[in-house]
């Protein structure tokens, strides 16, 4: 459980650089969840072969970036599951076949599945928890009533009333 929390505090963000289909360039902070980019839209996959170091220089280029601050990246194009890879044959990186998305539709899948097990096994039952605080009230509101009907009943009988 303490590792499902870790993964789920943890913040993976990297930067996106897509290509659109205009001709322009969006740069974005985007979430990677288990090996997929999440962007608005679109979701890409984010293959190790395809990262790539991203840096922001200031004043038109002319004040570089240092280089410990230097960014991961992924760059895809609009319209395309797969990232673009710098390669010395070429910078498309293998296509994104189906068995890739029944992988990652199947890991999904799983994991959240063990997740559900998890928070069940471990998380309270709300639905017996809500069942005992009722009975306990229902408890309380009886003897309650039992003390307002019978404590007369009681003195009255220990002062010889009858």
């Amino acid at each position: 459980m303490a590792l499902l929390d870790s993964l789920k505090k943890k913040n993976n963000t990297t930067r996106l650089i897509k290509f659109n289909h205009d001709k322009s360039v969006e740069i974005s902070k985007v979430e990677v969840t288990r090996s997929i980019i999440v962007s608005e839209k679109e979701g890409f996959l984010a293959r190790n072969s395809a990262f790539t170091e991203f840096s922001e220089d200031k004043l038109f280029g002319f004040i570089k970036q240092k280089p410990e601050k230097l960014k991961g990246s992924f760059i895809v194009r609009e319209g395309a599951a797969d990232p673009l890879e710098f390669r010395e044959d070429s910078i498309y990186g293998k296509d994104v076949t189906p068995d890739d998305i029944v992988y990652h539709e199947d890991e999904n899948v799983a994991i959240s599945s063990s997740e559900v097990e998890l928070s069940n096994a471990t998380g309270p039952d709300y639905i017996q928890r809500g069942l005992v605080i009722t009975l306990t009230v229902e408890a309380v509101a009886v003897l309650i009533l039992a003390l307002a009907v019978g404590l007369p009943r009681f003195i009255s009988n220990m002062a010889g009333g009858g």
